[in-house]
């Protein structure tokens, strides 16, 4: 099980905050995603043979908004 914290950009509402979670919750192997409006992160843990903080990324840049690869622990 890998965790990871992104910082987000572009979250204005709680709308995003779901569209977010959303876009990142429907890849495979991920077992929760909680994205947070102010401070505008994203904190994801999932299984790291089945995806990729890459893939996670992506998710979120797929989705329309901004996001800088955080810490991995």
């Amino acid at each position: 099980m890998q965790r990871t914290v992104f910082t987000v950009t572009g979250m204005t509402c709680q709308g995003c905050v779901q569209s977010v979670e959303r876009a990142v919750s429907s890849l495979d192997g991920v077992i929760v995603a909680r994205a947070s409006l102010e401070p505008g992160v994203l904190k994801i843990r999932f299984d790291e043979g089945r995806t990729s903080a890459k893939h996670l990324a992506d998710a979120v840049r797929s989705a329309g908004f901004g996001v800088s690869e955080g810490e991995q622990t």
